[in-house]
């Protein structure tokens, strides 16, 4: 009868076909396996295959946008890496919209042209999983788009005539909104808190009208 070894060892053979077991190396890497078929005359024949060990999932990054990045305009192209050649970064919006065919770049770098975005919140999940089913671990950007201008701010602070040189400059605009008051001596921008209220301290020129614009 004929036998079959798989690298030296003998195989279970049932008919034509035989099963083995073979361990592979702790670590990640190519082993080659050779199988000897030897029938009852002595005669052999000889196959080799060489198999992969990966174990290790790719590691996905995205250099730009950051996430909750707020945009004034629809079409957002995402950029990033990964570090295992050949493995295919797949994007999807929750929103519905499809964003164009991903982009494999040099060094591993890869590019998403157009992420066509909504009004408000969009959410981007990108993920990759390689030849040997190890999956990345998944990326989500928070991305935001907002066409509309904010409400003008109001302000309760300074009153319209004061005494003093260095006034405290306070009022309310839309949350989260950066404010910009020109008109005295210096520029000042702040940001509004979550309740829209703002506050800055402004150098007025001495004895004249100074006009603010906000």
């Amino acid at each position: 009868d004929a036998i079959v070894r798989v690298n030296g060892d003998r195989a279970e053979l049932t008919g034509n076909a035989f099963a083995f077991s073979l361990d592979l190396p702790a670590t990640d890497g190519q082993s080659a396996i050779t199988v000897t078929a030897i029938n009852a005359a002595g005669e052999k024949t000889t196959a080799t295959r060489t198999i992969t060990r990966d174990a290790t999932a790719p590691a996905l990054t995205i250099t730009s946008p950051v996430t909750d990045t707020v945009f004034a305009g629809t079409g957002i192209r995402v950029v990033g890496t990964i570090n295992d050649p050949g493995v295919t970064v797949v994007a999807v919006m929750d929103t519905g919209t499809l964003p164009t065919p991903v982009q494999s770049l040099a060094n591993g770098s890869f590019i998403i042209p157009r992420c066509p975005i909504i009004e408000g919140k969009n959410t981007v999940t990108l993920s990759a999983t390689d030849a040997a089913g190890n999956a990345a671990t998944q990326i989500q950007l928070e991305l935001y788009l907002d066409t509309t201008a904010p409400t003008a701010p109001q302000l309760t602070a300074p009153p319209s005539h004061t005494k003093l040189r260095q006034a405290i400059l306070a009022g309310t605009a839309e949350a989260g909104a950066t404010v910009t008051v020109t008109g005295g001596m210096t520029t000042v921008s702040v940001p509004s808190d979550q309740a829209g209220a703002f506050s800055a301290s402004f150098l007025l020129r001495a004895d004249q009208a100074n006009i603010l614009t906000i």
